[in-house]
């Protein structure tokens, strides 16, 4: 907690509470109001009741580490960095899957991952409009079999994707095949 300083300015003769504006060394502030940040815990979790809009609750600990509390009560963590010049935030998962620990731990290392050049953020959006095998079937059809391929060998091809390839790895994302 800041201690209290009162300072009577000479030009104005008015007390002025520089613990408001000028914070004190070692007392970590949240930057949207002023108060200082708590580390984050179950029981402060518990605690923050939701407001008419969303907000977030940073961690003193681990900068870009934090909670957010949408109007409807939901809160879920979240970790905020800077991947180039681009300002970036993920979420970590609910809090109520997840525990301050277990989102902690996740957010030291999404946040080594941008200290060594990685973008998560980029990475996750990748993984999730990789192509499907199903998408790559489709396109096999459309361009090779029904183009470059007689009848009969486009019905052999059409019968063994429909039965052994698509029931098997249709809803695999390509990039996570690899053999």
């Amino acid at each position: 907690m800041p201690t209290q300083i009162f300072v009577l300015s000479r030009n104005f003769n008015v007390f002025v509470d520089y613990a408001k504006i000028i914070p004190t060394v070692g007392a970590s502030q949240d930057r949207s109001t002023g108060s200082p940040m708590p580390k984050l815990t179950k029981r402060t979790i518990d605690a923050i009741e939701p407001q008419a809009t969303e907000f977030f609750l940073w961690d003193e600990g681990i900068p870009g580490f934090g909670l957010r509390v949408m109007p409807s009560g939901r809160k879920s963590f979240v970790v905020q960095f800077r991947a180039g010049r681009r300002a970036r935030r993920m979420s970590l998962g609910p809090s109520t899957v997840l525990t301050c620990d277990q989102a902690r731990t996740r957010a030291i290392t999404i946040i080594a991952a941008v200290k060594n050049g990685e973008d998560p953020a980029a990475d996750r959006a990748a993984k999730r409009n990789a192509a499907t095998v199903s998408d790559l079937a489709d396109r096999f059809d459309k361009e090779h079999i029904s183009v470059r391929l007689k009848a009969s060998t486009a019905k052999e091809y059409r019968g063994n994707l429909k039965r052994f390839i698509l029931p098997a790895l249709g809803r695999l994302a390509v990039p996570e095949i690899t053999r």
